[in-house]
């Protein structure tokens, strides 16, 4: 992933705002998700620090064809349910906490039901509603759905989710009715629910294109920080030079401004 190094090689840093004041009241964030997070997450934590300055301790959870309520197998790797995750054990309930729940359509091609999803989704914000912690809940690329014609849904169906047999109308059907129970979810936790452009998205269906990784971390944040400005005021950016070690549950070094990344 750009930004992020799998030897602890590469530094990710976002540009220092000479302008801002030291910060020294932390921030946690909280980043559930899969292959879209995986690739967008270098971008997700300039955004954050861009936006609330340091010290901010990030929680990420992510992973190429991950699930939020089973265990999963991809590239190689095997991960963990989002529920399960060591995520819940890292998440530092002290601290004012921002999360992000994202990348929920996966479920839907491993072929469960939508109330089986929606309950493992309903899980995570509950806890982290519990926890405290100001929830965005992103929806599905539905939109993209009027665009998808045959021809790439099953070269994309038979690419990501080879198992998966079920057909166009059958997926976009059950991505409508995910979309709207989120909806609800969100509402109902008194989440903000945030839905993806089709303008962020090419040829493939599912995975953004990098170019708009910014617009989307920069719209979920903005959603975020209206309430979150309330509680930590005058936050802002900072220089962050943060290390990625290795693969699957490793700690990133501290950073000079005291923020780090954890992955899980």
């Amino acid at each position: 992933m750009k930004g992020f190094a799998e030897n602890g090689k590469s530094v990710l840093s976002a540009r220092h705002s000479a302008q801002a004041p030291a910060q020294t009241t932390p921030l946690q964030v909280a980043l559930l998700g899969a292959s879209n997070l995986r690739l967008s997450a270098a971008r997700a934590v300039r955004e954050a620090l861009r936006r609330w300055g340091c010290p901010t301790r990030f929680v990420v959870a992510g992973g190429f064809g991950r699930s939020y309520g089973v265990s999963t197998w991809c590239l190689g790797r095997a991960m963990s349910p989002l529920l399960k995750c060591r995520l819940w054990e890292l998440l530092s309930p002290d601290l004012p906490t921002v999360a992000v729940v994202s990348d929920v359509g996966n479920d839907l091609l491993y072929g469960y039901e939508v109330e089986q999803i929606l309950a493992w989704v309903a899980e995570c914000v509950e806890r982290l509603r519990c926890q405290g912690a100001t929830v965005v809940v992103c929806g599905l690329p539905v939109e993209n759905l009027p665009r998808l014609g045959p021809w790439r849904f099953h070269f994309f169906r038979r690419l990501f989710f080879p198992r998966c047999q079920m057909s166009l109308e059958q997926i976009a059907q059950q991505a409508w009715q995910l979309q709207h129970a989120l909806e609800q979810l969100a509402r109902q936790w008194a989440c903000t629910f945030v839905p993806l452009r089709w303008q962020w998205y090419g040829v493939d269906p599912i995975h953004m294109r990098r170019k708009f990784f910014t617009a989307y971390w920069s719209q979920v944040f903005e959603q975020a920080d209206l309430c979150l400005a309330k509680q930590l005021p005058g936050r802002s950016g900072c220089v962050w030079c943060g290390r990625w070690h290795g693969r699957g549950l490793l700690a990133s070094r501290q950073a000079r401004c005291g923020s780090c990344v954890l992955w899980c």
